[in-house]
């Protein structure tokens, strides 16, 4: 298990976000929980030193792009970012995981799936999971490295994207 302190549950539907934060609690229940309802609300909490071990992103928010700005941002940090999509258009009865990749059934709003979504992100080997291998290093840059974001933004968002 990781040494995760702080988790950040970006999602802009609020049942989301309740159900993440229980499963994070149940999981490593020393851990805060930081919950935003929109990527800027997120990344505005970043620049001014938010400190945060693994993000978990909702696909699609307040802007077409968010997901890749949350993504960018976290990763040129040297924070692990993890998107996550209720299908491809909210209400679908699987969610999609992306980073590694998964598809699950069941819905965002459910403690248990993202239960499950934790539990493969956080539990694969180093050498086979991006998300695994960056909390192994804990490394944390202090001047972003937006070259470095940006691939991992690609690869976070089309992991989900391919497979739907």
């Amino acid at each position: 298990m990781f040494n995760i302190r702080n988790f950040a549950v970006v999602d802009d539907a609020e049942e989301n976000r309740n159900a993440a934060k229980q499963a994070c609690t149940e999981l490593y229940p020393q851990a805060t929980i930081h919950q935003f309802s929109s990527g800027r609300e997120f990344i505005k909490s970043l620049k001014n030193g938010l400190d945060v071990d693994l993000v978990l992103s909702d696909m699609s928010m307040e802007e077409r792009h968010s997901r890749y700005v949350v993504a960018i941002e976290s990763w040129a940090r040297g924070i692990p970012a993890v998107i996550v999509s209720g299908g491809i258009n909210h209400g679908k009865d699987y969610v999609l995981v992306g980073y590694p990749e998964l598809r699950l059934g069941g819905t965002k709003n459910s403690p248990l799936v993202w239960g499950e979504i934790l539990n493969h992100v956080l539990s694969q080997e180093e050498s086979m999971n991006g998300v695994a291998f960056q909390l192994g290093q804990g490394v944390r840059r202090s001047v972003p490295d937006y070259n470095f974001g940006e691939v991992c933004a690609v690869v976070t968002a089309f992991t989900v994207l391919r497979d739907i």
